[in-house]
């Protein structure tokens, strides 16, 4: 019996089972598996997230602000606790809207992120851009909440005012307003600054627009904070920090504490006043619709379009917001994109390649993606009856050859239906005659059902005689009826032959015609 040596040889170390692979070492660590693992731990989902995010400069100073944004709020609000106060709770709030500010923002940088990863390795991505308009959206209406909640806890306070410590209230004014006013200059929000472009203008804004304009004319340097409008939410700090000033400064003379409750309405109406324009907005992207303020630009370019080359008739136009351009190099109307579709009817000897360029290029300051479908004006191809034109009678000449009094039968074509065809006429009308009721029959090409009427028949007396016997037999006269026709009967029979002469005489006439 051999003996036989054994050695520890792994596939995984050697693929040809030489010997020679043990050295080396394996490219497998595990059973090959077609497909990735899949996350089930949410750590491991949550790591494989926020860990590209982390390599970002930009995404890593916003998630410091967020951080110091959870700090003042917690601040804020115990200080709202401690003095009563329901202006500064109102005026709190708009730190909870910067943290959901730079929420957004972080939003935006992910998708970013990802759009340009997933790019690179050859996947298209769609919708990632309507996740910054819906993170805005819900911002925007969480702090409209906020305060609608505030204007509730002043109505009841209106009854009942308590008494409010100022202790904290200008500590509390001086830490929101300098967080909100860094928040807003320093993060470069691009969501929320596209929406804020492309809204109206706000009731503040409107007020304020004349004064802007007086201020940057004596100090120039601040036309870039206050032209060509001022921001909203800096406006609505500002405001709102003026207005806790002077309920400090009434409470402190006067003791008047339903200051604090009159500040706290007019600081939740102007935040309000700020986030309705930028809610609607936001609300209009997300229904793809048009903005208003485009629908005159847009009919100006289709007219200027329909005056090009070739260009016979622009149909069927739809034009509609997607999401924000914010990723684009070239923004279009204040950061909005913009996606339509149109039917161009062009000349048959129009060349479609042309046409197709110069309207989208005639529309691309407005419209960044464009459908065009481009139809050639070919008339010839559609039958005219389809349209409801009735075609001229044509007449189809007969194969035989042309005698001088040979018949010949024409067909007439209208409504897309053929009629019956008319039967030729012979010369001769003694063997064929036919009445006026016939000819009508058969040269009536309505549609509508119509009734033949009775034919007229010439009376012949053997007939009449034996039917006038029959009716008196079955009234029960035994006597027979006279065998001389009466006067009205002669009256009759002359007056039927005169008629039947006549037809006769006219079939004639249209025979030889």
């Amino acid at each position: 019996m051999s003996s036989y040596t054994t050695v520890s040889i792994d596939p995984e170390f050697d693929f040809d089972l030489s010997g020679s692979g043990l050295s080396h070492k394996s490219r497998l660590t595990s059973p090959i598996h077609p497909f990735k693992k899949r996350r089930n731990r949410i750590y491991g989902q949550l790591k494989h997230a926020v860990q590209p995010l982390l390599s970002l400069r930009s995404a890593r100073r916003t998630l410091a602000f967020i951080i110091f944004n959870l700090l003042i709020i917690f601040i804020l609000l115990s200080w709202c606790n401690s003095t009563d106060s329901l202006a500064l709770r109102s005026f709190a709030y708009l730190t909870v809207f910067d943290f959901f500010t730079l929420i957004t923002c972080m939003i935006s940088i992910w998708s970013t992120a990802n759009q340009m990863s997933q790019s690179d390795e050859g996947t298209i991505v769609f919708n990632y851009e309507r996740i910054e308009v819906v993170s805005v959206f819900s911002s925007v209406v969480l702090a409209s909440l906020g305060s609608i909640f505030i204007l509730k806890e002043c109505i009841i306070r209106i009854i009942d005012q308590p008494e409010v410590s100022i202790g904290r209230l200008l500590p509390g004014l001086l830490v929101g307003f300098l967080f909100h006013v860094m928040i807003t200059l320093s993060v470069n929000n691009k969501p929320l600054q596209c929406i804020t472009n492309a809204s109206q203008s706000s009731v503040l804004q409107e007020h304020m627009a004349d004064m802007s304009q007086t201020l940057c004319s004596i100090i120039p340097a601040l036309s870039k904070i206050l032209l060509p409008r001022i921001n909203p939410f800096l406006l609505t700090s500002f405001i709102g920090a003026l207005l806790l000033f002077l309920t400090n400064l009434l409470i402190q003379m006067n003791l008047y504490y339903f200051a604090d409750t009159a500040s706290a309405i007019l600081i939740s109406a102007c935040t309000l006043c700020t986030m309705w324009p930028v809610a609607t907005c936001s609300a209009r992207v997300l229904l793809n619709t048009t903005p208003p303020y485009l629908l005159g630009q847009l009919d100006k370019l289709l007219s200027e379009a329909q005056t090009l080359d070739g260009v016979l008739e622009i149909r069927n136009e739809r034009f509609y917001t997607v999401s924000l351009s914010v990723n684009n190099k070239k923004r279009y109307h204040n950061g909005l994109t913009m996606v339509g579709s149109i039917n161009v009817r062009v000349r048959r000897d129009a060349d479609e390649q042309m046409v197709l360029a110069h309207v989208t290029h005639r529309l691309s300051p407005l419209v960044s993606h464009l459908t065009v479908q481009v139809s050639k004006d070919d008339w010839s191809s559609v039958p005219m009856v389809s349209s409801g034109v009735i075609n001229i009678p044509r007449a189809v000449r007969s194969t035989s050859g042309s005698k001088p009094n040979s018949a010949s039968s024409s067909i007439i074509y209208g409504f897309n239906k053929p009629a019956a065809a008319v039967a030729p006429m012979p010369h001769n009308p003694s063997k064929y005659t036919t009445t006026i009721a016939e000819k009508k029959s058969a040269d009536d090409f309505s549609f509508a059902p119509t009734k033949s009427k009775p034919q007229i028949k010439s009376l012949a007396p053997p007939s009449a005689g034996s039917n006038i016997a029959r009716m008196y037999k079955a009234a029960g006269f035994s006597t027979p009826p006279p065998s001389k026709p009466s006067t009205n009967m002669l009256k009759q029979v002359s007056g039927t032959k005169l008629a039947t002469g006549i037809l006769n005489s006219a079939n004639l006439k249209l025979t030889k015609s």
